[in-house]
């Protein structure tokens, strides 16, 4: 197959259109760990080189979530990887609306910034195993020998979402009290991602049976 017929193929699917719209959504997510350091320095008066310590339990949840992540994925058929997935993907959702509540609050003590920390921990807990481990899966099986091409295709598309949200978030987060806002913005994309990627599972899952039959 040529690559302009890949791409034909690719375009074709709706697995391809879930995929990269469920991995864009999440890549939106991932975009939060760019303004935590801002976030928890406006928000709780850190200094900022406390703020970017503070904000690093963001990539020391996704480290735990993608080592252990990748042992188990192998170990869960694809039917019970739709429920695995979409709880992590609600955990998310319940650590972000958590984070609003805390910011509603308007409280700054030690206790209030230990749960944020605590939360954006398990935010990027929640995240990373359906941003990293069902992309690269799928792009093996279904992209072939062009699952290079296919990679970068869903990485573009995710790049641009990204890219996007960098612009309205910071227009956003730059209002006052516009960090309510923020986090409003990305409940809403984690409610999408959840029921976007539980769909691309789903779907993913009928089409092995099929395979299978």
């Amino acid at each position: 197959m040529k690559t302009r017929e890949a791409i034909g193929h690719f375009i074709r699917s709706p697995r391809f259109w879930l995929i990269s719209l469920g991995v864009s959504a999440l890549a939106v997510l991932f975009e939060f760990q760019v303004f935590l350091p801002i976030y928890l320095s406006e928000t709780y008066d850190l200094a900022p080189a406390y703020a970017g310590i503070a904000s690093s339990t963001f990539s020391l949840g996704c480290l735990v979530a993608v080592f252990s992540g990748g042992f188990i994925y192998d170990k869960l058929t694809k039917k019970s990887l739709i429920y695995a997935l979409g709880l992590s993907l609600t955990l998310a959702v319940a650590s972000l609306l958590l984070l609003r509540v805390l910011g509603d609050q308007g409280s700054t003590g030690a206790l209030e910034l230990t749960l944020t920390v605590l939360l954006i921990f398990l935010f990027g807990f929640s995240i990373s195993p359906a941003y990293y481990i069902p992309m690269s899966v799928f792009s093996i099986s279904f992209g072939g020998r062009h699952c290079g091409l296919l990679v970068g295709l869903i990485d573009a598309i995710a790049y641009f979402g990204a890219m996007s949200f960098d612009f309205i978030g910071g227009a956003v987060a730059n209002k006052e009290g516009g960090w309510q806002d923020f986090i409003l913005i990305l409940i809403v994309t984690s409610v999408l991602a959840t029921i976007i990627m539980t769909t691309f599972l789903y779907l993913d899952y009928r089409h092995s049976r099929q395979g299978n039959a």
